[in-house]
């Protein structure tokens, strides 16, 4: 029987059972098992409707855009329709009787640089039960950028459970160069990454794995991270920002064109996991690197939180490097050291600078302070010993760094970036600090001769470098067709690369001015 059917039958029999029910409260108690028996067998009917459809592809060619899938029961195509639109063109829009076609068909009728969704709809219902976009080109047209095909099992994409979690998905990966020449193949896993910018948007930040090492920046690593972002220039920014105010630790990156199950999904940023970025700042005998984050957040990860007595209660400490080589007795030593540290700065104690390296931490919240970071809880805050000695805890300093998460920059136009005066990490305690705050100035105001002019050129040398990001651009706004609101938003959506170049450059003059009079008045409050 075809699900439609089972459907329809279902709907009509429930209403009949509940009106029984109704009637005979008594034996309610038995049609209510009945009745969630029948509902089971529906969820698993309905299930088995998207089940069948598996291997999904699209991919284009020169007669048009071909879909192909496999399907196991042939019979159930019955009244099966595949709805393709074009997105960007209103009033296209064409209907195929899957039933005449076996496992693929031509759809000859694409428009190249056209953005086409493919709605599998099951028989007498108009809710897809399987929805794909493609953007119609042939590799001429694509844009001059690297890009990262991505095939996964089954093709279909990662997803997150209803606990949270998400698992990986076995895919393959093959990776081509701007000029559309595959530089390698590898087979691994793929699954969604990110807090706030894997909620409310179908464009998914990834985690990809492989199954050996691979070298795509200047080291070999088998993790990387696909940030979403691709769209905008808050990478090229943040990074430069980072690397003027002496901020360790920075990752590699590079912008990418992707592609999962042949669906375009948008203008990406390849970087290295920041797990990997600890490799490069070396870290010795007994060195660790431990993050605060929201305790829920870790919690769904599985991490082994701890707390420190006057940590914001929404926060918690977790082990982040190495997590493989450490037992719960020296985890237990680290979290009496984080204490300690948090006891001097709220005691304000003079002996602070035995603890934290007064100059790492001026640097990180200086980087925060420029780029006008709104965002506290989620700020990514790592820090770290290079080397750790449970017998001598002041034998080494503790740090921080590097910046990773550039989402909420841009919003603090005239005021402190949000972890400069909040107490996520005290730092508000820290600027009420006489030391504090003249090393604050002592650096800023060798920052401040040269960070304008440095991230300027940067951003014109990096956009450069990065192939067609215009092109990419485009394809991006083409794919997930921003409203003109969203679109002309700074922080995620510069309409194109002028607008960006002179939002940019209007933000850092303003911002390193606003800067500079506080600095040189003392007011850091």
């Amino acid at each position: 029987m075809g699900g439609s059917k089972t459907r329809k039958y279902a709907v009509i029999g429930c209403t009949v059972l509940m009106n029984w029910i109704i009637r005979n409260r008594r034996l309610s108690y038995i049609v209510i098992f009945s009745f969630a028996l029948l509902a089971v067998a529906i969820t698993i009917d309905i299930s088995s409707e998207s089940a069948d459809i598996n291997n999904l592809s699209i991919f284009s060619q020169e007669e048009g855009i071909i879909i192909s899938w496999s399907n196991r029961f042939s019979a159930k195509w019955d009244g099966f329709k595949l709805r393709i639109e074009r997105e960007d063109k209103d009033g296209e829009c064409y209907f195929y009787n899957l039933s005449d076609y076996e496992n693929s068909l031509l759809f000859d009728k694409a428009v190249v640089g056209g953005c086409y969704r493919f709605e599998f709809l099951s028989a007498g219902y108009d809710a897809p039960i399987i929805t794909l976009h493609h953007i119609h080109l042939k590799e001429e047209d694509y844009p001059r950028m690297d890009w990262i095909k991505i095939e996964t099992e089954n093709g279909q994409l990662p997803q997150e459970n209803t606990d949270g979690e998400r698992p990986y998905k076995a895919a393959s990966f093959t990776y081509y160069n701007a000029d559309h020449i595959p530089t390698f193949s590898l087979s691994g896993f793929i699954k969604i990454r990110g807090n706030s910018t894997a909620v409310g948007t179908d464009k998914k930040p990834y985690r990809i794995k492989f199954t050996q090492d691979v070298s795509i920046f200047s080291d070999n690593h088998k993790e990387y991270v696909l940030l979403r972002s691709g769209n905008n220039l808050n990478q090229i920014i943040g990074s430069r920002v980072a690397f003027c105010c002496g901020v360790a630790g920075e990752p590699e990156y590079r912008y990418v064109n992707l592609e999962i199950n042949g669906d375009y999904r948008g203008c990406y940023i390849l970087t290295e996991s920041i797990e990997d970025t600890f490799d490069s700042i070396s870290l010795g005998l007994g060195g660790f690197v431990v993050e605060q984050a929201p305790e829920n957040r870790q919690n769904v990860k599985g991490e082994r939180t701890f707390r420190t007595n006057n940590q914001d209660e929404f926060m918690a400490w977790s082990l982040y490097y190495p997590k493989d080589m450490i037992s719960e007795s020296r985890q237990g030593s680290i979290n009496e050291y984080l204490q300690e540290i948090e006891d001097a700065i709220c005691n304000n104690s003079d002996d602070i600078w035995q603890y934290i390296d007064i100059t790492s931490f001026v640097c990180w919240v200086m980087a925060h302070d420029i780029l006008g970071t709104s965002d506290f809880y989620g700020s990514n805050m790592y820090v770290y010993r290079e080397r750790f000695d449970e017998e001598d805890t002041k034998s080494g300093q503790l740090k921080i760094g590097p910046l990773w998460d550039f989402d909420s920059i841009y919003d603090m136009r005239n005021e402190w970036s949000g972890i400069h005066t909040g107490d996520v990490l005290h730092y508000d305690l820290l600027f009420e600090r006489d030391d504090f705050r003249e090393e604050y100035a002592r650096i800023w105001n060798n920052v401040y001769s040269y960070v304008e002019e440095d991230v300027l050129a940067y951003m014109y040398i990096e956009v450069a470098n990065n192939g067609d990001l215009i092109g990419s651009w485009e394809l991006d706004q083409k794919r997930w067709a921003y409203e003109e609101g969203e679109s002309w938003n700074l922080r995620y959506y510069p309409p194109d690369m002028g607008t960006a170049w002179l939002q940019i450059s209007d933000w850092m003059t303003n911002r390193t001015e606003w800067i500079n009079e506080h600095v040189q008045e003392g007011d850091f409050k």
